[in-house]
């Protein structure tokens, strides 16, 4: 199973956080670092991860959040000035069925997940991206 450099997690509800880092430890892809809101992930991937040049190769984040939510993180994000190759995958990991949330994440090219995040998702998850690579 393929380790990645960094998972980044970002969501509001330790609860959610504890059982999503879980999830990832089983699956055998990494432990993730936990941030809490868009804001603060902005900052860790702005200051630490622009420091140590080790960015994250997956982001899963919530959409509802308080100082900044996963929109805006998104939006923010796909602005940073980083080198292609750099970027994570994106995924929304959400309890919204708003259809102006899907219009949204289709909008910005991003995967809206309903929560809870599963085993089973994350390896779906890790088969499509493996086969979207090789289509490369």
């Amino acid at each position: 199973m393929k380790k990645f450099n960094r998972i980044l997690l970002i969501d509001d509800d330790p609860i959610t956080n504890f059982i999503n880092t879980a999830v990832l430890r089983v699956t055998g892809l990494g432990e993730p670092k936990v941030t809490m809101n868009g804001a603060e992930a902005m900052d860790y991937i702005k200051n630490e991860c622009r420091k140590e040049n080790l960015y994250p190769d997956l982001i899963i984040v919530d959409i509802n959040m308080p100082v900044m939510d996963g929109f805006e993180f998104a939006k923010q994000y796909a602005n940073l000035k980083m080198k292609e190759t750099e970027k994570a995958v994106i995924l929304m990991l959400t309890t919204s069925s708003d259809p102006r949330d899907i219009k949204k994440t289709h909008e910005l090219g991003i995967k809206m997940l309903k929560k809870p995040l599963t085993a089973e998702i994350v390896m779906d998850l890790l088969a499509e991206t493996v086969n979207n690579l090789t289509k490369r």
